[in-house]
């Protein structure tokens, strides 16, 4: 079976437009001990875990992170903020709690993400979601 000239430009069209991770980009990561305290790293967890749970949100704003330590070796994250769905424009309140095993201080991992927000239009987003982006965050 024969394909279309054309087909192989549509291919190489379509490979070329998937967003890939830039290289001039820092990957997130709890890792890293300089930058699990700034603001500005715990803006961007709160943007890629509110871009992982609903599809297309904007205005993302994170309002208040802090840790808190619940038991000897972990650490929980609670940030709080908000999003506008694209479509309604209408703002949402959002709270993520982030569990984190800090047994080895230089390596913090991520256990799991629980994720609340005031969207009621939409349902719950999937919780596989929130243990990729916990794999994600740990590496």
């Amino acid at each position: 079976m024969n394909a279309p000239k054309w087909f192989g430009f549509l291919a190489l069209a379509g490979l070329l437009a998937v967003p890939a991770c830039r290289a001039d980009e820092p990957k997130l990561s709890f890792k890293t001990a300089a930058a699990r305290d700034r603001k500005d790293f715990q803006e961007k967890v709160f943007e890629k875990i509110v871009k992982g749970a609903r599809t297309q949100p904007v205005s993302i704003t994170l309002d208040k992170g802090e840790y808190s330590t619940p038991e000897k070796g972990r650490k929980e994250l609670k940030l709080t903020g908000s999003y506008k769905g694209s479509v309604t424009r209408k703002k949402f309140d959002v709270t993520i709690t982030i569990r984190l095993n800090t047994a080895d201080d230089s390596a913090w991992e991520v256990l799991k993400i629980n994720y609340k927000d005031t969207n009621r239009l939409m349902p719950s987003p999937r919780e596989s979601r929130f243990a990729d982006l916990a794999k994600e965050l740990s590496k």
